[in-house]
C-alpha cells in the first residue's frame, strides 16, 4: 500500500511546522478535474445513470489505507459525517485531501494520470496555490522556477527513461526536504546520483562514488566536449557525495547531535537533480533507437 501525503508529512503536519491551506475554488477545480479524467461505467441493471468507477477504486484505497470503513468529513454543522469520495475532497483536511489526489492517480492508466497532472498543476498555479504534483505525488513548491526548471524536469526524465530506482530515491529526497529532515534528505540524493550512475552503466557492482564517477566518464557516455569539462564535471559530482561525508545520516556524528542546514539540504537535492538530468540526457543521446529502460541496479 502506497504511504499517501498525511502520513509522509505527519509529524511537521502535527507540530504546525507544514500547513497546507485548500481554499474552496481550488478544492472545486480538483474535483471536477479528477471527475473529467476519471473512467466512468455505464448504467446496468445495478445502478441509474453511469458510474465513476474511478472515484470508487480510489475511495476503496483509502478506507485500506486510513483503516476505517467510511470516509469522514465535517458537515455544515462541523459533526463528523460519513462522505464519499467527491464530498470528501470538498470538505476533508487539507492533508487528507491530497491524500485523495494521490490515491486517485494511483487507480487509473500512465497516460490518464500524465494528462490530469497537467490540469491540476496548471489549477495550482491559477490559485497561487504553492503545491504542485508530479509522478502522483505532492510537492511543495517554494520557487516555480526551480520547480520546473530542475526537480520536476528531474522526475518526469527518470520517469520517462525507467530509472525507477534512482526516482524513488529522488523522490525520497525531496519529500524528506519538505517533512524539514535535511540530513536524511541530503543522503538520499547522494543515493540517487549513485543509482543514476550505476543505471547508465547497467552495473550492479558495489562500487563506490568515485569509482562509478570515473567508470562514467570512461564508458563514453559522459562525452569529451573540452579538455577540462571531465574535471569540472567531477568536481561537481563529488560536491554531492561530499556533502554526506559530513557528520550526518552518511556517517557516524559522535556524541553531539550535529544539525545540516536545510539550505545546504536544498542544495545539494537540487544539485542532485541537475546531475541526474544530464547524465540521464547522455545516456539517451546515444540510444536514439533504444526504447528499453535499463537494467535494474542494486
Amino acid at each position: 500500500m502506497q504511504l499517501y501525503f498525511s502520513r509522509r508529512h505527519a509529524d511537521v503536519l502535527e507540530s504546525g511546522k507544514m500547513k497546507v491551506l485548500l481554499p474552496r475554488q481550488l478544492r472545486v477545480s480538483i474535483r471536477r478535474i479528477l471527475d473529467r479524467h476519471s473512467i466512468y461505467e455505464p448504467p446496468d441493471a445495478t445502478h441509474e445513470g453511469p458510474r465513476n468507477t474511478t472515484f470508487l477504486e480510489a475511495e476503496r484505497e483509502l478506507k485500506d489505507f486510513y483503516g476505517e470503513d467510511w470516509l469522514v468529513a465535517h458537515d455544515s454543522e462541523c459533526n463528523l459525517v460519513p462522505v464519499n469520495f467527491a464530498t470528501f475532497i470538498d470538505r476533508a483536511k487539507p492533508a487528507n485531501v491530497f491524500d485523495a489526489l494521490e490515491a486517485w492517480m494511483a487507480c487509473v492508466p500512465e497516460e490518464r494520470a500524465i494528462r490530469c497532472e497537467r490540469e491540476i498543476n496548471q489549477a495550482f498555479e491559477v490559485h497561487q496555490s504553492p503545491w504542485r504534483i508530479v509522478n502522483g505525488m505532492i510537492l511543495r513548491v517554494d520557487s516555480e522556477y526551480v520547480h520546473r526548471g530542475i526537480i520536476s524536469k528531474a522526475q518526469i526524465l527518470m520517469k520517462e527513461a525507467r530509472f525507477s530506482g534512482p526516482l524513488e530515491e529522488f523522490q525520497t529526497a525531496v519529500s524528506l526536504l519538505m517533512s524539514e529532515r535535511p540530513k536524511d534528505a541530503a543522503a538520499s540524493a547522494l543515493k540517487s546520483v549513485e543509482s543514476t550512475m550505476k543505471a547508465a552503466l547497467g552495473t550492479r557492482d558495489r562500487l563506490t562514488f568515485t569509482e562509478l564517477l570515473h567508470r562514467l566518464i570512461k564508458s563514453g557516455i559522459i562525452p569529451k566536449y573540452h579538455g577540462e569539462f571531465h574535471t569540472h564535471f567531477e568536481k561537481l559530482a563529488l560536491g554531492v557525495a561530499q556533502v554526506r561525508n559530513r557528520p550526518g545520516s552518511g556517517h557516524g556524528q559522535g556524541k553531539d547531535i550535529l544539525e545540516m542546514p536545510r539550505s545546504l539540504a536544498e542544495f545539494t537535492v537540487n544539485l542532485a537533480a541537475v546531475i541526474n538530468i544530464f547524465i540521464i540526457k547522455s545516456w539517451l543521446e546515444q540510444r536514439p533507437c533504444k526504447q528499453d529502460g535499463p537494467k535494474e541496479s542494486a
